[in-house]
């Protein structure tokens, strides 16, 4: 579904693109539907319809959302590029993914967590 934000907006932690405070709830600026959203104490994580991980917010490459994989401020080694993200997690300070991921290059998956 569609991302609503609202608040203080310090570190771009509402998704919008900029840093302005936003006093009424408004759309993040994403291209992506929606399905899981954490926020930390100034950065969000979210998961779409596809299985990818966003974040936007402190620590991140701009304001505005961005894939995880593609954003040069997050340690994404630990996440294959041929995963799939089932959920995420936000604390004052660090993130955490669950992912389903290939095993032995063949059809067999498994699941484990993440952290940024």
């Amino acid at each position: 579904g569609l991302c609503f934000a609202w608040g203080a907006n310090d570190f771009g932690q509402l998704g919008t693109g900029d840093e302005k405070p936003r006093p009424q709830p408004e759309a993040c600026a994403l291209d992506a539907s929606i399905r899981r959203l954490a926020c930390g104490s100034h950065f969000t994580v979210a998961v779409d319809d596809r299985d990818t991980l966003w974040s936007w917010g402190r620590y991140q490459a701009a304001n505005a959302p961005t894939k995880l994989a593609e954003s040069w401020a997050n340690d994404h080694q630990g996440i294959p590029t041929d995963a799939r993200v089932i959920d995420c997690a936000a604390g004052d300070e660090h993130a955490a993914a669950v992912v389903v991921v290939k095993v032995g290059g063949n059809k067999a998956e498994t699941t484990k967590v993440v952290y940024t």
